[in-house]
């Protein structure tokens, strides 16, 4: 090719030096090389591992750059929080010694409120005060009760859907009824629970997240996505770092918020029914103190014993039992300071009305540090003859008689709920709400020294005052 290019634009033939693509005027100094002269082969892979090694750095710092931006959030957030319990640590210490002057009078009301109960017999206990509309969309199913800062709160849909769409919680705050809201799913809240000791609130959701929230400062402290639908949640009161969430699948999965990516390990049920309650659970017994997980499935009632030679937490440091009862349960509730579970079931083949069960757990001596863990029904209540919705029951000990234990259901055949004593085989009360309740708590109003209970529908939140 070269040489006929040489060739063609020889000057010894001037008049014919022309480009023979163009036929432009042009002479062999124009000639361009488009080929290479000599090839020769380079080693590029440490140049390479150089740039992917850059590459990767690249990323880290990026990565450690987000992190710290976080961790300053947090701790900004930790610090407001810090001088947010501050003074409230003042104000407890000043209530404090204000009922520590008082505790003679407070003794005496007591007993005068007991006396006023035996000639009261045939007087309605707990009278409707008050009513808080929540939301006219419905999907209100869930409450909590927080002692610390004396509020109340409702799971419900944000106010204002159409410019804030998602799901939260309205605080209702107890000394003068005053409201608030916190934004924090996307989807319906599923349960929830309130951390007696730092005001915080646990929730899970539709949207396949469990999520740890500030009542206070209503800062989000972390939150885990999930591989699937959580249908409830407990902390650990005995461990501030550990609290439990229940799969759709009948998986529990264990969290530590130590460990801020994902849960620590599961425990996996042969029934693969959803996990509809969760209770972590201590009490006495003959072989010791006995402490662990309480898990309520459609058509499982289970206990997983915490071994106490384990400190991890971990599946291998839970012992699985199967408690031989039988039903469709619906919800179950511990009370702390009689340790009694309240057990509830739905109409069935074996239970014609909707169903209570009250019981202790018994303790024996097992194999390889485990115990043998038994029910002892002490009182079976019965509700209307049906359950469409699925609601809360709850076992409260009795303030005016601490001795006894009160048991509040909703109850759909009558639109409201109904209130049993252990010490009797009769119902105490029904509530009427004119809808169906959902949720039920028992609180104590400090300043005023009284008691409510709160029935939650999927509107409102109706307060009856407990009078003794």
């Amino acid at each position: 090719g070269r040489r006929c290019i040489d060739q063609w634009l020889n000057p010894k033939n001037k008049q014919n030096q022309r480009c023979p693509q163009c036929n432009y005027k042009a002479k062999r100094k124009d000639i361009r090389l488009i080929y290479a002269r000599n090839l020769r082969a380079l080693d590029t892979s440490e140049r390479d591992a150089a740039l992917e090694q850059l590459r990767k750095e690249r990323q880290e710092r990026e990565k450690l750059e987000l992190d710290a931006i976080e961790d300053s959030i947090k701790l900004k957030s930790a610090l407001e929080e810090n001088e947010r319990i501050k003074k409230e640590l003042i104000d407890c210490q000043k209530r404090l010694q204000y009922f520590g002057s008082n505790s003679r009078n407070t003794e005496e009301i007591i007993k005068k409120s007991k006396t006023m109960t035996s000639l009261n017999r045939n007087v309605d206990r707990f009278q409707r005060i008050k009513e808080i509309e929540i939301s006219c969309y419905g999907e209100s199913r869930h409450l909590g009760y927080s002692s610390l800062f004396e509020l109340i709160a409702v799971s419900q849909p944000n106010q204002n859907n159409q410019l804030f769409p998602g799901f939260g919680i309205k605080k209702i705050f107890l000394n003068d009824f005053k409201t608030d809201n916190i934004c924090i799913h996307s989807k319906p809240i599923k349960d929830l629970e309130v951390n007696a000791y730092d005001g915080t609130i646990l929730t899970t959701s539709s949207d396949r997240t469990v999520k740890l929230t500030s009542l206070m400062s209503k800062a989000s402290i972390i939150s885990y996505n999930l591989e699937a639908d959580a249908w409830s949640v407990s902390f650990n009161p005995k461990n501030k770092h550990e609290f439990y969430c229940g799969l759709n699948n009948g998986q529990i999965l264990l969290f530590d918020i130590r460990m801020m990516s994902t849960h620590m390990d599961k425990l996996v049920s042969e029934d693969r029914s959803p996990v509809v309650s969760l209770n972590h659970i201590q009490f006495k017994s003959s072989v010791g103190d006995i402490d662990g997980i309480l898990s309520t499935q459609f058509h499982n009632f289970s206990f997983y014993e915490r071994i106490h030679s384990s400190d991890s937490l971990s599946a291998s440091s839970f012992s699985m039992r199967k408690l031989p009862l039988d039903g469709r349960f619906s919800s179950a509730h511990f009370e702390p300071k009689l340790g009694l579970v309240l057990l509830s079931c739905r109409p069935s083949s074996k239970h014609n009305n909707v169903t209570h069960y009250v019981m202790g757990l018994k303790a024996s001596e097992g194999l390889n540090d485990r115990h043998i863990i038994e029910p002892e029904v002490i009182r079976r209540y019965e509700g209307g003859r049906q359950q469409i919705k699925l609601s809360r029951s709850r076992i409260f000990n009795n303030p005016f008689n601490e001795s006894s234990a009160l048991v509040c259901a909703g109850d759909e055949d009558s639109k409201g709920a109904i209130v049993w004593d252990l010490s009797s085989t009769k119902y105490m009360q029904q509530l009427k709400t004119e809808s169906t309740v959902l949720d039920i708590s028992l609180i104590e109003n400090i300043n005023t020294n009284s008691y409510f209970m709160t029935a939650l529908t999927e509107t409102s939140i109706k307060f009856y005052k407990y009078i003794s």
